[in-house]
């Protein structure tokens, strides 16, 4: 059995995702992985290249590999759904490849996208 995210949490910056994601993580039928972003799609055919401050820790935790990221799931317990939080995938260069990716994996996953209106976000 190939285990895979049941929903995906997608968003912009400071939208809240990560609140989501700890919420989500202590409901006993909801299983999180950590990372909480592994970014597993969002470099679909393109291997990331990351630069700057952070860089390290951002390269270690994106997963580019199938089997890793499959074994996220791992501890999963069967009853438990699966997701994971990735707000990349939405504003990803190339959120299209990104957006097939996901189809192919799991074609019934759930996309959960937080968003928020940019003026407010200025402030």
């Amino acid at each position: 059995m190939y285990l895979k995210p049941d929903f995906i949490v997608i968003g912009g910056q400071r939208c809240g995702t990560t609140a989501l994601y700890a919420t989500l993580r202590q409901h006993p039928q909801v299983f999180m992985p950590s990372p909480k972003e592994p970014r597993f799609f969002a470099f679909v055919n393109q291997p990331p290249a990351f630069a700057g401050p952070g860089a390290e820790r951002f390269r270690q935790e994106t997963v580019v590999e199938g089997a890793a990221y499959q074994a996220l799931f791992a501890s999963a317990a069967p009853v438990q759904r699966c997701g994971e939080a990735s707000p990349v995938y939405l504003s990803a260069a190339q959120s299209s490849a990104s957006a097939v990716a996901m189809h192919q994996l799991a074609p019934d996953v759930r996309l959960i996208a937080i968003l928020r209106q940019p003026a407010e976000r200025a402030y």
